[in-house]
């Protein structure tokens, strides 16, 4: 998750204060979601979250929407690394066994 600074000149002491709580309550619901992303559909979880962290809706399912894609795009290389993990296990074996028949050859 990328958190871009604002680019504001003049800003009230207020309202930096609040968009600071508002970025740190959000970054914590993201990495909570991220962490809890099993039990998103439980209400109760939703109610805690949203007390918690000081979210309304919008804000809730924008945290749930981007903890789910970065879940997403890291079980997608996962099972990408494990596929190629796997490729290289048989193109091992392949060359073992042509080892093996050439020494079995040569002896």
């Amino acid at each position: 998750m990328i958190t871009e600074s604002l680019d504001i000149e003049k800003i009230l002491e207020e309202d930096y204060n609040f968009i600071e709580r508002k970025q740190w309550s959000y970054t914590s619901a993201f990495h909570y979601l991220y962490r809890k992303s099993d039990e998103e559909k439980n209400k109760h979880l939703i109610d805690h979250i949203k007390k918690t962290f000081h979210l309304n809706d919008i804000e809730y399912r924008s945290a749930l929407s981007e903890s789910n894609q970065l879940r997403s795009a890291f079980l997608t290389q996962l099972k990408e690394k494990e596929e190629r993990i796997a490729d290289i296990e048989i193109d091992i074996s392949e060359i073992l066994e042509e080892k093996n028949k050439e020494e079995k050859n040569y002896n």
